[in-house]
């Protein structure tokens, strides 16, 4: 849990994490785009501190590296959805929703073989979830800015989740 903790830590101190209501809203977004900017916000931190354990914890190396990547991907996915927040002036929360924290929880106690696969099957079932928020956003949303934020990381949670079925599946095979 000190792990997690301090990575949440260490994103509210670089200021990546958070988002403070800005003075100067610039545009609104409606209420199903600001839902998605939470979900989105809260999904981006799950991801990051997931990410965090797998490139410290995992055994493979394959795992660890998926990890990194994943915690690189995702802090400039939580730094441009604390961008769009604060241009409408509402906060984005630093902190995993309670489902996940059970989760990283639970990850944090496991080691080896264990570790690394309940690290792809929780991230395939993450990504799955995170491709239909964004998807639906696609369909319904109607800020630009949520549009363009979709078109960029999209096709990156999409990337992540063939990833993570491919390694799963390479562990089949062990």
């Amino acid at each position: 849990m000190r792990k997690i903790w301090a990575v949440a830590g260490f994103l509210a101190v670089a200021g990546i994490g958070c988002s403070k209501k800005s003075s100067n809203t610039s545009t609104s977004l409606s209420p199903t785009d600001q839902q998605f900017v939470t979900n989105a916000g809260y999904n981006n931190v799950d991801e990051i501190n997931a990410g965090y354990l797998a490139s410290t914890n995992a055994a493979d190396s394959n795992v660890k590296a998926f990890g990194h990547l994943m915690l690189t991907d995702y802090d400039g996915a939580q730094s441009a959805i604390v961008l769009i927040a604060d241009s409408a002036g509402f906060t984005v929360l630093s902190s995993p929703d309670p489902a996940h924290q059970q989760q990283l929880d639970a990850m944090q106690n496991l080691s080896g073989e264990a570790f690394d696969t309940t690290y792809l099957r929780y991230q395939i079932n993450d990504d799955q979830a995170a491709i239909a928020l964004y998807q639906s956003e696609q369909t319904n949303g109607q800020s630009p800015e949520v549009k363009a934020y979709i078109n960029k990381y999209l096709p990156i949670i999409q990337a992540h989740l063939t990833t993570a079925d491919s390694l799963i599946k390479n562990w089949s095979g062990h």
